[in-house]
């Protein structure tokens, strides 16, 4: 099997967290005997994708190109290919490849939630209705976002297929360094933004702070409103009691995972979300809003809150960082949860969807 994969947006060393399944999937498959080929316009100076094989059509270095002709051209030219599949959440432009068009749709977060998105990222999103009519198969990871895809766009139920990511068991795990035994903190993971919740999070530690000894750390990238955030921390009089750590690398991320009291996750709006995982993985437990996919995933393994409640995720974080016996019970759970997601799941199943869609 000959599978391509459009690269332009996927091959850069500031991993976030759609990266990073791409990244996991596209070596994974290679790891299996896959045929994998990256396309691009052009062939970049540096890649991450250190040993899978590029090609490049070079269009990107004619001036009348825009990024609708150049994705045409690059779809146009993997008919070489069994499958094409693009795995940025925005599609590829519409073309004549023979190929079976494969999509991961991670979210349609813009759709419903748009007040939180760039201008550029909700009209970047806007033709996927179109590109659509020209996909084989969907594919997305949870059953929540399945529904949300089927009744935003129509697309038929039977060609959307349910493929949950998974967890680096190898990269994620708990870590050990004397430096960190004493340190006393809440961690947040994820985009420094207000989609994620980081509001409702800083008003609640707000209510907490004079009760416990802990710090807030907010570990991740700014992006749309970043300011917003920044600007309620000094307004709540939290600047000596919030520790931002901007593009963190992996190990650093997972070392301070490893040492975390608690783990906090206010997200308003999820495919998956990676970040909870991520840290159980780590021996942390979990708080994390109780919507979207996170409820789906977490009920049972996490507390879940309305983020919006800020007495209700303060009293959790309390009652988390004062009953040890919770803590275990949850990193117990956390574990059990964690084994429930390997890679090797996920490209296993993303293969089947590969076969079922060349079936077609």
């Amino acid at each position: 099997m000959k599978v391509a994969f459009p690269a332009d947006i996927i091959d850069a060393d500031n991993i976030n967290g759609q990266r990073r399944y791409a990244y996991s999937l596209i070596t994974g498959l290679a790891d299996r005997g896959v045929d994998v080929t990256l396309l691009y316009s052009d062939l970049p100076e540096s890649s991450i994708y250190k040993n899978i094989k590029k090609k490049a059509y070079r269009v990107g270095r004619l001036p009348f190109i825009n990024k609708y002709i150049r994705d045409r051209l690059i779809n146009y030219r993997s008919g070489d290919f069994d499958v094409f599949h693009d795995v940025t959440n925005y599609g590829m432009a519409p073309g004549r490849s023979k190929a079976k068009k494969i999509i991961t749709l991670h979210d349609i977060g813009t759709f419903r939630l748009p007040q939180f998105y760039r201008d550029y990222t909700i009209k970047r999103m806007s033709g996927i209705q179109k590109i659509l009519k020209n996909t084989d198969a969907i594919i997305t990871v949870s059953r929540f976002q399945k529904k949300e895809i089927s009744e935003w766009f129509g697309f038929p139920d039977n060609r959307i297929f349910v493929v949950y990511h998974g967890v680096d068991t190898e990269r994620f795990g708990k870590t050990e360094d004397e430096r960190m035994i004493n340190c006393e903190y809440i961690m947040y993971l994820g985009n420094l933004v207000p989609r994620k919740g980081v509001h409702y999070l800083l008003r609640a530690f707000a209510l907490v702070k004079d009760k416990i000894p802990h710090d807030l750390l907010l570990a991740g990238v700014r992006g749309y409103s970043s300011d917003s955030i920044f600007a309620m921390i000094n307004e709540l009089g939290l600047k000596t009691r919030v520790i931002v750590r901007e593009s963190p690398d992996d190990s650093e991320v997972i070392n301070y995972l490893s040492y975390a009291s608690v783990f906090v996750f206010p997200s308003l709006y999820e495919g998956f979300g990676m970040p909870p995982l991520e840290a159980m993985a780590c021996g942390c437990p979990v708080i994390a809003s109780d919507n979207t996919s996170l409820k789906e995933l977490y009920t049972g393994s996490a507390i879940l809150i309305d983020p919006e409640d800020a007495d209700e995720f303060g009293n959790s974080i309390l009652t988390l960082v004062n009953d040890e016996g919770l803590k275990k019970e949850l990193v117990s759970k956390g574990n059990e949860k964690v084994r429930e997601f390997p890679w090797d799941n996920t490209i296993k199943h993303t293969l089947k969807v590969y076969e079922k869609a060349m079936e077609n």
